[in-house]
C-alpha cells in the first residue's frame, strides 16, 4: 500500500502518519458506531458500505488485525461481510474488480 516510494525512511514515515491517521479516525467512528453491527442505526447503510471498503483494503492490503482494536467497527465490518448480497458479490467478483 506504501508503495509509492523506494526510499525506506520515507515508507516508514508515511507508515507513521496512516497509522495516527487510522487511529484518530477509527477511535471517532468507533465512540459514534452503534453496538449493533451498523455505524447508524439497525439496517444496511451506504456509510456501513463505504466503511467495509476502507476496513477491506486496510484489513488485507496494509496492516491486518487492525480492526481488533475497534470491535463495535469489527462488528460492522463483520455484519456487512455477512450480508447475503455483499458475501455473493465478494465470492463472485472478478480479479481486479472493485471490492465492494
Amino acid at each position: 500500500m506504501l508503495d509509492f516510494t523506494p526510499d525506506e525512511k520515507e515508507k516508514e514515515e508515511k507508515a507513521k502518519e496512516v497509522d495516527q491517521l487510522i487511529a484518530e479516525k477509527f477511535g471517532k467512528c468507533e465512540k459514534l458506531s452503534g453496538s449493533d453491527g451498523h455505524l447508524v442505526g439497525n439496517s444496511l447503510l451506504w456509510c456501513d458500505l463505504v466503511f467495509f471498503n476502507l476496513a477491506q483494503t486496510i484489513e488485507e492490503a496494509y496492516k491486518p488485525g487492525t480492526l481488533q482494536n475497534y470491535p463495535k467497527l469489527a462488528k460492522v465490518y463483520a455484519t456487512v461481510k455477512a450480508n447475503p448480497r455483499i458475501a455473493k458479490w465478494i465470492a463472485e467478483r472478478p480479479a481486479g474488480q472493485a471490492r465492494v
